[in-house]
């Protein structure tokens, strides 16, 4: 074991694969007992057989370790699983490279919406990588050297408040469009109101209400 610069602990395990080619893993950990401990645990394991898992395996069992998930969140990860990277969800996670990943990802940037039939954004693209490259991580301890698409950042021009005032003056959006222009409310945030909200003269934002697979829900 020898000790990094941050302070953390490495410790490297050499072996071979079932198909007789010297790898090396390595494991670090904030104390020298420990990360020893996780070697030693590699190293009694290593050479026992195990099931060949795919991408979506991976992202499916990294969703269940994290048990404090967000509905929203837990919505946003089964469309990634659904639509994103078709190409390497089924594939063995011992076929992938850096390579593959990449294209992957550039197939993934000329993806059209399952609703808009627009091409998809380059923030869509970060997002959903992020999920794959994390599952990767945690689960396998899997990381790859790519290149993403770079975000476009846009700065809106918006109406001015007159011409927002004149449009919405006497219609049933006038209260929730004014929480959001005076207050700087989200629409989830607007949604989720209800009349216990306000305690004397202040507005309590305590809850939200956004939309999951086509279900209201309320956090």
């Amino acid at each position: 074991a020898e000790k990094l610069p941050s302070g953390n602990w490495r410790m490297r395990v050499s072996y071979k694969d079932p198909e007789g080619n010297f790898k090396t893993k390595s494991f670090t950990a904030p104390t020298k007992a420990e990360v020893k401990r996780i070697a030693a645990e590699f190293d009694a394991v290593k050479d026992i057989p195990k099931p060949q898992k795919t991408v979506r395996d991976v992202i499916q069992e990294y969703i269940e370790l994290s048990d404090v998930l967000s509905p929203t969140t837990l919505s946003s990860y089964r469309k990634i699983l659904r639509f994103a990277f078709p190409d390497i969800m089924d594939l063995k996670v011992s076929d992938l490279t850096d390579t593959v990943m990449q294209a992957a990802i550039n197939k993934e940037c000329k993806r059209t919406g399952e609703h808009s039939k627009k091409t998809i954004s380059p923030k869509t693209v970060k997002n959903e990588w992020g999920l794959v490259a994390s599952a990767l991580k945690t689960v396998c301890g899997m990381q790859f050297n790519i290149r993403l698409p770079k975000v476009q950042h846009k700065n809106e021009d918006l109406p001015e408040p007159r011409t927002i005032l004149d449009a919405i003056t006497g219609t049933p959006v006038e209260l929730p469009c004014l929480l959001a222009m005076e207050c700087g409310l989200r629409m989830s945030e607007v949604r989720g109101l209800m009349c216990s909200s306000i305690k004397g003269n202040t507005l309590f934002i305590d809850e939200v209400l956004v939309d999951v697979d086509g279900v209201e829900t309320r956090k």
